[in-house]
């Protein structure tokens, strides 16, 4: 199962199609998708996460809770939209890509 959040940002719009492709991409590894839960965020957000459980102080893109068990990938995976918008115009390519590139 495939969940996504939003905190402190507006919802963005995934294709519906993104759940067979990450579970496709998980099975061409050998692993199958269990239990993840996507919080998309802002970077304020993602700052205090990576603070409290890293003890980082700066953005980021991803931070990931893993919760694997043996070829079940499942865990939290907090995504900060504003820092994939920031790396898609860095490198100069689509933001929806950035950001597929990230979930995966």
């Amino acid at each position: 199962m495939i969940e996504y959040f939003f905190n402190k940002i507006d919802p963005i719009t995934l294709s519906p199609e993104i759940v067979d492709w990450l579970t496709a991409v998980a099975a061409a590894e050998n692993r199958n998708i269990g239990h993840i839960r996507y919080i998309f965020c802002d970077d304020a957000e993602i700052l205090k996460i990576n603070g409290k459980f890293l003890d980082h102080h700066y953005e980021t893109d991803i931070i990931t809770f893993d919760e694997s068990r043996g070829s079940v990938i499942s865990g939290e995976i907090f995504i900060s939209i504003e820092t994939v918008r920031d790396n898609a115009a860095y490198y100069n390519i689509d933001e929806l890509a950035e950001l597929y590139r990230v979930m995966v």
